[in-house]
């Protein structure tokens, strides 16, 4: 009778028992996790015949990180995209029609909110003191804030 052919569970390509290698383990554990963090779903255990190269590649640490990193990096631009929008970048944000605070547009003729009247700004230190404010923050924030407007 013909022997089947082992394969490698990683490439599944047949075995030469001179290039291959018998899985303890420590070297199941360490496929099973580079295969979770590849996204496969290859499984083996201690006793698995493996090739020797298929072995180091697989679990080669460097190609693991930069598989890490990248997933990080994807979900790191996934939660700044869905940061909220500040209204000082928002372009249809006017200091004198909208509230500063909670950004509703403002009819001159009616109350603000339910219950709640508005108030103009009628000082010149408010507008210094948020002025100050954003300069303090060091970047181009003030612009952004006060357009048009330079110290």
């Amino acid at each position: 009778m013909a022997e089947t052919a082992v394969l490698c569970p990683l490439c599944e390509r047949s075995i030469d028992t001179s290039e291959s290698s018998v899985l303890a383990e420590k070297g199941a554990t360490a496929i099973n996790e580079a295969s979770k963090t590849r996204g496969t779903s290859i499984s083996v255990e201690a006793g698995n015949q493996v090739h020797v190269a298929c072995r180091k590649t697989f679990t080669n640490k460097i190609y693991l990180s930069k598989i890490e990193n990248e997933r990080r990096r994807t979900l790191q631009e996934k939660t700044e995209a869905e940061k909220v929008v500040l209204r000082s970048r928002t372009p249809s944000f006017n200091f004198q029609e909208c509230c500063f605070f909670c950004t509703t547009r403002i009819n001159l003729h009616t109350t603000h909110r339910k219950g709640h009247e508005w108030y103009k700004v009628r000082t010149k230190d408010f507008e210094e003191s948020i002025k100050a404010v954003c300069k303090s923050q060091g970047d181009d924030w003030e612009n952004n804030v006060f357009p048009g407007k330079n110290g």
